[in-house]
């Protein structure tokens, strides 16, 4: 069959083809943002369930003792000298379906024994936020140059808001004088906590809170020098089974009213954008601005204080 004059098809020219880059070029361009957003809210979104189910966990551990977990545990052996310790979140393990490292993991003896060493080297899925650093290694010697995996949680109570940031905020008029700046969860010496013993109401007091990409060292504005670089002991308390996880208050920063997002070193730090997420004794998780008058924080922080802020 003869081909008909006209019908021969024709090829893009080079005009043509760089015109079509181009507006794909501006289209990827235009997506990026929209897909790293996308990504964020994600990862926010998993952050947060993730502390619900910790919440979950601290109450369903409320529902068979009557009393809430304590922030961190001592006891004594026979002999007074001696003591053994563990975190919070050791006694969380079997509400958190981690019901076959809960059975590994022997209260008689310190969390750092030998015989917890493969329940404290166990991941726990939902006490490590997505948000924070992506890798969870630190050389931790000089002369053994592996990479070792700190089981860390990245969740903690955070117990009191120290004497001297209190002292510092009262003086420049940013909040009014309490009597008693702690938060729901204490350590086992502190007393019992119970729902009816939370004067503030459940609502109204925080109870779990971010410090997020231990053992990395992290502050505002930056991170000082790159742990995977420059070897460094690990950060304490950045292991999920250490009873120094939990933390005070202690540092202000940005004008000396911020006490969100300063430092990682045992204080309130998330990789959110902005603003930190918290858990609060009724199970709600909320996320509050790390610019957060201080006086409305501390309001929500205290448990006993008689305080009651209006949520901002």
């Amino acid at each position: 069959m003869k081909k008909q004059p006209g019908c021969t098809p024709s090829a893009f020219s080079l005009v043509e083809l760089l015109v079509i880059l181009a507006i794909l070029a501006v289209l990827i361009a235009l997506l990026l943002p929209a897909v790293q957003a996308a990504r964020s809210a994600a990862r926010r979104m998993k952050c947060t369930n993730n502390m619900r189910q910790a919440g979950l966990a601290i109450h369903l551990y409320l529902n068979v003792h009557g009393v809430f977990p304590p922030s961190k545990a001592e006891y004594f052996y026979t002999n007074p000298n001696r003591s053994y310790r563990h975190n919070l979140m050791a006694f969380l393990l079997p509400y958190m379906e981690m019901q076959h490292v809960y059975e590994r993991y022997d209260f008689d003896v310190n969390w750092q024994n030998a015989r917890n060493r493969s329940a404290r080297q166990t991941r726990i899925p939902i006490l490590i936020c997505p948000d924070a650093s992506p890798t969870r290694f630190c050389r931790y010697s000089t002369s053994n140059q592996n990479l070792v995996e700190y089981f860390v949680s990245d969740y903690a109570s955070c117990e009191q808001i120290g004497p001297g940031v209190a002292r510092r905020l009262v003086d420049a008029g940013e909040i009014v004088r309490r009597n008693d700046l702690r938060s729901l969860l204490r350590p086992n010496w502190d007393g019992l906590v119970t729902p009816e013993s939370v004067r503030d109401g459940l609502s109204n007091s925080m109870m779990l809170f971010e410090c997020g990409g231990r053992p990395h060292k992290y502050e505002y504005g930056g991170r000082p020098g790159d742990p995977e670089v420059t070897p460094r002991e690990p950060m304490e308390g950045a292991e999920w089974a250490d009873h120094r996880a939990s933390f005070w208050v202690h540092s202000l920063c940005s004008g000396e009213t911020q006490m969100i997002n300063c430092s990682n070193q045992n204080e309130i730090f998330s990789f959110h954008r902005g603003f930190a997420v918290f858990l609060y004794g009724d199970g709600s998780v909320r996320v509050h601005s790390e610019t957060i008058r201080p006086e409305v924080f501390v309001s929500l922080f205290t448990a006993n204080a008689g305080d009651i802020a209006v949520f901002p």
